[in-house]
């Protein structure tokens, strides 16, 4: 699967100690990984996806996403059902990243929903990107990548505007 980006804030604490649970949370909420507890509930989410598999005609299941299989007989849960998708596919590079997470929205008008992160001093901020890069660098569907550089200078610019109170970045091959 192509870049999906996770931007949510106020969030009252990053981790709880519940382990994930994709029958009561959307890993669009979360991240995809089944060692990543769930958050609390007060938070705002921004969503970047290429958005590709969902509708290829190589998934199975038309229309619908699965992050885990199950036994047999039982049915899975959709993960895709119901995500608000806020950038997708040509919408979706290191450009408008970087735009999204440092609030530029000057920069993100008339693109997808145009929602930018909107956080101050008082909230954390929990960014997740699931996609392929490689060392110093984020890969998106499209060049140029997103290299160290330029987003460790976002995250910069994200701390001197005051934008947060703690950050978490993570990045999922």
């Amino acid at each position: 699967m192509l870049p999906y980006l996770l931007v949510s804030q106020p969030l009252t604490h990053f981790f709880s100690k519940t382990t994930y649970s994709p029958s009561t949370s959307s890993p669009f909420t979360t991240t995809t990984s089944a060692t990543t507890s769930s958050f609390a509930t007060s938070f705002i989410q921004l969503v970047m996806m290429y958005d590709d598999v969902a509708n290829d005609k190589e998934n199975p299941f038309p229309g619908q996403l699965f992050n885990q299989p199950t036994a047999p007989g039982t049915p899975g849960t959709d993960v895709y059902h119901g995500v608000k998708k806020d950038y997708t596919g040509s919408e979706v590079t290191a450009k408008n990243f970087l735009s999204i997470i440092t609030g530029d929205a000057d920069a993100m008008k008339n693109i997808g929903t145009g929602r930018v992160l909107k956080s101050t001093e008082n909230d954390k901020v929990f960014i997740n990107f699931v996609d392929h890069g490689g060392v110093g660098l984020i890969a998106f569907p499209h060049q140029p990548y997103l290299y160290k550089k330029d987003l460790q200078n976002a995250i910069i610019k994200m701390h001197n505007t005051s934008m947060y109170v703690p950050a978490l970045v993570e990045c999922q091959p």
